[in-house]
């Protein structure tokens, strides 16, 4: 299994794997998600990042920040199979993705997570973000 940064030659394994969590939290794909074109939404490869965890031939999990100034950046597509979930690999993973944010020169991280996604929040909030709401 490796943390790698992504590269175009795996889009088709990343559309399947964002494909199959979409599924799986019941989302449906919208044009503006670039499913097929990850480096359109993570503005690659000069102002974001987007990471893989590859086993294999598989993509099993993804991480992505979006820069949204020069030193703010929001993660995207933090995701993980569900069979790797609770095995250390998303600490790894979100590890991996703050030295390459900071790399970046990003100072702050944010995020948005729905509240129907308790498990995510609760992950970010033990890795030390601050969990705050916000109204529409």
């Amino acid at each position: 299994m490796q943390i790698i940064p992504y590269d175009p030659k795996y889009s088709k394994l990343v559309a399947a794997f964002f494909r199959e969590i979409f599924a799986e939290m019941g989302w449906k794909e919208q044009l503006s998600d670039q499913i097929d074109q990850p480096q359109l939404l993570f503005h690659l490869p000069d102002k974001g990042i987007l990471l893989l965890v590859k086993e294999k031939d598989m993509v099993i999990g993804t991480a992505g920040l979006i820069m949204l100034t020069e030193a703010d950046g929001l993660i995207k597509r933090f995701y993980l199979s569900k069979s790797y979930r609770g095995t250390g690999l998303a600490n790894s993973l979100l590890d991996e993705l703050i030295k390459k944010a900071q790399l970046l020169g990003i100072k702050k991280i944010l995020l948005d997570v729905s509240k129907k996604n308790p498990r995510a929040i609760r992950f970010y909030v033990k890795n030390g973000f601050t969990k705050t709401d916000v109204t529409p």
